[in-house]
């Protein structure tokens, strides 16, 4: 099961585009995923450790901002759970440097 975590005080639009396309995929392909609303920092850091160190976790997929991963990076510590970004949001530094890069350079 692959895990979605997103902070639910975002709502930013961006954010809640690519959690729709995501679901979306899912469905389609029948795979298990669960989506995870945090209210704050903390809230985000427990479930983000709680979910991390199931064994039916393959991914953990932060979707939000600077704020939003930082937290699940926190909440990771103990696990060797595969870290996927989306970063989208207010303010955020990730994507705007991710943007300002050339064509040849993005990862």
């Amino acid at each position: 099961m692959d895990i979605f975590i997103i902070n639910n005080k975002d709502k930013n639009a961006e954010t809640r585009k690519y959690l729709i396309a995501l679901r979306e995929i899912y469905d389609s392909n029948c795979s298990e995923y669960k989506v995870i609303e945090c209210v704050n920092r903390n809230d985000t850091i427990q479930k983000t450790l709680y979910y991390a160190t199931l064994d039916t976790t393959r991914y953990i997929v932060s979707i939000g901002g600077n704020i939003t991963l930082n937290s699940i990076i926190n909440g990771m510590f103990l696990s060797k759970k595969p870290l996927v970004v989306i970063p989208c949001g207010n303010n955020n530094d990730l994507y705007n440097d991710i943007n300002s890069l050339s064509e040849d350079t993005k990862i």
